[in-house]
């Protein structure tokens, strides 16, 4: 493509004069350049490898945001809660437990600002239901101290090691094991006393929603009249609304960072350069 000698501007190849500055041009005058392969050195190199590097950061982040809102929106119920597939529990004893639930969320604050709390940021959901439409389930969340307190010469069976595992065409699936604690009858019925964190009981399908604390809690599962042979199907979940924008975060840093990897890359060692020659 020519250009005029004086401005540099854009000429047609048969113009006599430039129409940007009115200079007579002259064959001689005229400057074509055309685009040079590009060349490789330490600079082009280093464009390639650091822009390289952030691709791959890029598409890290790409992933784990759409696996994020991917298992957000697969395995959320209608209120949002990443949800289990149902599991039967089953005991002869008075209760079923599951200990060892600490929370240690300390956020060193002054005093005049918001303190964040667990329940701000998750809400822990149990869906049960008796599978002997004779007996009311009774679900509740203690702390350790008060539930101990209550079961320590109770019978019940203590749920160990809770298993998780994922399969694509199943969901979240969870597998129990117990190890007995031998003692006799309640003294009183749970749904009598007031410890309770949080606490549903009755018949039919019984959701109990909690927002934890900082503790350490025991989740009581048992027959509201405080009797033996506790048999329920029951579903965990967890609902963590940030977890979309996470997501979300994570998504548009992917494409971002793309973008600036790509850029780097291309006028770093790829743009095509150009050359002149007269004509």
């Amino acid at each position: 493509m020519p250009y005029c000698k004086k401005c540099g501007k854009e000429i047609d190849e048969n113009a006599a004069f430039c129409s940007h500055c009115g200079t007579p041009v002259k064959a001689s005058d005229v400057v074509y350049r055309r685009p040079r392969s590009p060349r490789w050195n330490l600079g082009s190199i280093l464009a390639v490898f650091f822009g390289g590097v952030i691709i791959l950061v890029s598409i890290g982040l790409l992933v784990g945001g759409g696996v994020v809102i991917w298992a957000q929106s697969t395995f959320s119920d209608s209120e949002g809660f990443l949800i289990s597939s149902e599991k039967r529990l089953q005991s002869d004893s008075y209760a079923i437990v599951l200990q060892g639930v600490d929370i240690n969320m300390d956020v060193d604050v002054p005093d005049y600002l918001w303190t964040p709390k667990p329940g701000d940021f998750v809400t822990v959901k149990l869906v049960g239901r008796s599978n002997d439409p004779s007996k009311e389930v009774f679900m509740g969340i203690a702390r350790d101290t008060d539930a101990s307190g209550y079961l320590n010469s109770v019978e019940y069976d203590l749920i160990v090691g809770p298993s998780w595992d994922y399969k694509p065409w199943r969901g979240v699936q969870f597998s129990v094991s117990y190890s007995n604690h031998p003692g006799v009858a309640p003294s009183n019925a749970p749904t009598s006393l007031t410890f309770w964190e949080a606490s549903v009981t009755g018949s039919g399908t019984q959701t109990l929603e909690w927002e934890p604390e900082n503790g350490s809690f025991w989740i009581v599962v048992m027959n509201a009249d405080g009797s033996a042979d506790v048999d329920l199907d029951i579903q965990f979940g967890v609902k963590v609304p940030i977890l979309r924008t996470i997501g979300s975060w994570l998504l548009t840093g992917g494409f971002i960072t793309l973008g600036i990897g790509g850029f780097i890359i291309y006028y770093g060692a790829y743009r095509p350069r150009s050359s002149a020659y007269r004509g």
